[in-house]
């Protein structure tokens, strides 16, 4: 039995299930389970590698032998770091990887890749396959992209049904259950869905490819479902872009397009599931968009159409022709008609042959572009994955620059990190034919800058001549020579594409490619480097996050430090304090102490002794005993009020230890003045003071 952590067996007495406990040594989560004919027992788990137990097989009704042998298998053996799936078809180990299959190749004792259910594109963020072998023979493939159904011919090779099994296609099946009458169980979006493949029906309804809209220059949408006319378009309509979609009860993922252009291309394009098509170079004419769909039951769709008109140039209307006419006409009136009609017809002929060879030349390049665009967007997605994979902004950098030529002709590369505090972009790689340049910044605030109203309008900059195309963006074009690594100076480009590089609604900074050569760049070029853009932010945001982390866990640390120090310095502080308290006390004590004894033995002589000696009935005689025997008085009353205070000082160390004792008692107010008025009595007699 496979646990969340561990391995376990039960065991059928005839009567009840006994528990015989966990196998020891194993504390994976176990996710999938199946027991050879040998009795060997395969195991895959969540997240590292598989495993196989033998011994571990008991006769029926006995107990489970006490130590199972357990073999691991990891990356070191043939599979991939990280889970995997254990599936038997027929008597052989397969396991599913990250990335790949493989089957355990006994004489090497290790596993080995098989590409035989390998039928199915992986998707992106699951990048595994899953498959399980039904009673009947047929192997169920899954990678939640795609699907197929794979039947076993009599001499061994299967053939792939990928119609059977389309419609749950993109739903990421990680489980099957098939039974031997041909109903299939598995999961799909939370729901556990029962599929009876007997009662498919390998038919659709009928179905229409649908022109959904058409662009113009990059940015005049027209509609195309709305419109009761053919529309007509202005001269200057040489780019144009037809998007179409073929609504469908089946898997739309997996619909193919053709499409052609009457008047343009001579025949239908390629099957693609691109759903848009981009021409250029367009001229004046009638033309007629066509679009047909093909289902995944390979049935074809009624067509869509979209018919619509580009105006010609006012040099080349009929009224125009009819002036040329008339001007050649008053040329070579006169001339041999002889002379005229040999030069028609040769021109005529020319004119037959460069048209032949341009079309041929035109069909050529449509085949190469499409080809170098399915190149492009394979680079493209490793390129996304390389980046995205790093935290270090220079690692980033350092492999768009390795990979981006690849993509198109970039004689200059570079990326700016954008400021928006200091209205400043800092260009930390910026490459020209292989030669780094100095590390520079540019001041956000001059609009006159490609990369700065880049950034502003959050638009890309596509130039194919900067002298006749940068006053589309920018009223001045001064792009100062830069130093290099190698001490030589940069060359201004003539060709350019600048890209926002954005995240989170907010622009993080600007990547660019320039060339030295005029019209270097196309649309397909601008479509990369927009998708290249958007791994970069991805990248750079979340190497900027993990910066920012690492500097808030060191200031945390250095806040900690300074805190602790603080503390350590108070604690001194504290404990000086107390020990300079205590040995001032100590010292004021001592000889309060002799000082307080003296006076009250002289008082106790002067009382008991002295002045019963004296017997006078003098006036001021006995005043001046009385003022002896109230000075002796105050000197003892203040002297145990100052030990009173000294025995105060002493209490803060019971204050801060929180021992110190509270005693409440009266007191007479006449009493404290009467105390007070005799302590300084003897001041006012010195001074004349009345």
């Amino acid at each position: 039995v496979g646990l969340a952590d561990g391995f376990a067996s039960v065991r059928w007495d005839g009567s009840r299930w006994i528990d015989e406990g966990r196998i020891a040594g194993i504390s994976d989560q176990v996710r999938s389970v199946f027991q050879a004919k040998d009795g060997t027992i395969w195991a895959g788990t969540q997240s590292s590698g598989a495993f196989r137990l033998r011994d571990a097989d008991a006769q029926p009704g006995t107990p489970r032998p006490a130590a199972p042998r357990v073999d691991r298998f990891g990356a070191a053996e043939g599979l991939a770091t990280g889970g995997a799936a254990i599936v038997r078809v027929g008597e052989t180990v397969y396991a599913s990887v990250l990335d790949k299959i493989a089957r355990f190749d006994d004489a090497s004792g290790k596993f080995v890749a098989d590409r035989t259910f390998e039928v199915v594109e992986r998707d992106e963020d699951l990048r595994f396959i899953n498959f399980v072998e039904a009673p009947d023979g047929r192997i169920y493939v899954n990678s939640g992209r795609e699907g197929a159904v794979l039947t076993r011919q009599s001499d061994g090779s299967y053939t792939t049904d990928r119609q059977l099994f389309s419609r749950f296609a993109t739903d990421a099946n990680q489980a099957f259950y098939p039974e031997s009458d041909g109903v299939l169980w598995f999961g799909a979006r939370g729901q556990l869905v029962r599929f009876d493949t007997r009662q498919f029906v390998r038919s659709s309804p009928p179905f229409s490819a649908l022109v959904r809209r058409m662009v113009v220059n990059q940015n005049h949408p027209v509609s195309t479902l709305s419109a009761s006319a053919a529309p007509k378009l202005s001269p200057d309509a040489s780019a144009l872009r037809f998007e179409f979609a073929a609504p469908t009860f089946l898997n739309e993922g997996a619909t193919l397009y053709q499409s052609r252009l009457d008047g343009f291309d001579k025949d239908w394009s390629e099957w693609s599931r691109e759903s848009r098509r981009d021409y250029t170079n367009v001229s004046f004419g009638d033309y007629t968009f066509r679009v047909r769909a093909r289902n995944e039951l390979s049935q074809l769709s009624e067509e869509g159409t979209f018919a619509f008109t580009v105006l010609p140039p006012w040099y080349r209307t009929w009224w125009a022709y009819a002036l040329y006419a008339l001007a050649l006409i008053g040329l070579v009136y006169g001339g041999a008609r002889t002379v005229r009609h040999r030069v028609v017809v040769k021109e005529r002929n020319r004119a037959e042959i460069a048209a032949a060879k341009m079309r041929a030349e035109s069909a050529e390049a449509l085949t190469s572009l499409e080809r170098e665009r399915t190149q492009s967007i394979e680079l493209l997605n490793e390129i996304g994955r390389e980046i995205t994979s790093s935290l270090d902004f220079d690692t980033i950098f350092e492999r768009l620059y390795e990979r981006v030529n690849q993509l198109a002709d970039a004689d200059v590369f570079g990326i700016g990190l954008y400021d928006a505090e200091r209205r400043q972009i800092e260009y930390r790689l910026a490459i020209e034919k292989g030669k780094r340049y100095a590390p520079y910044t540019r001041d956000a605030s001059n609009p006159d800058q490609l990369p700065v109203w880049c950034i502003e309008h959050r638009q890309p900059v596509f130039i194919n001549d900067i002298d006749a195309e940068y006053s589309r963006y920018i009223s001045r074009f001064d792009e100062q020579s830069r130093l290099l690594e190698d001490g030589t100076m940069s060359r201004p480009p003539q060709s350019l594409i600048y890209l926002p590089l954005a995240s989170q609604d907010r622009v993080v900074g600007v990547i660019t490619i320039q060339s030295f050569e005029k019209n270097a760049y196309t649309e397909h070029h601008l479509s990369m480097l927009q998708n290249l853009a958007s791994f970069t932010s991805v990248a750079l945001d979340n190497a900027n996050a993990y910066r920012q982390m690492n500097e808030q866990e060191h200031e945390i640390r250095r806040l900690f430090d300074e805190a602790q120090r603080a503390r350590t310095a108070a604690e001194e502080a504290d404990a000086a304090k107390s020990a300079f308290l205590s040995t001032v006390s100590h010292e004021l004590r001592t000889p309060l102490t002799s000082v307080l004894g003296f006076a009250k033995i002289i008082k106790k002589r002067l009382e008991e002794r002295l002045f019963p000696l004296i017997q006078s009935d003098d006036k001021k005689v006995r005043q001046t005993m009385q003022q002896v025997d109230d000075n002796l008085k105050v000197v003892v009353s203040e002297g145990e009020r100052l030990t009173k205070l000294i025995d105060d000082v002493l209490d803060l160390a019971k204050i801060e230890a929180g021992k110190l004792e509270w005693h409440m008692e009266a007191l007479s107010i006449a009493e404290v003045i009467d105390r007070a008025a005799a302590a300084t009595a003897s001041l006012f007699e010195q001074k004349p003071v009345t």
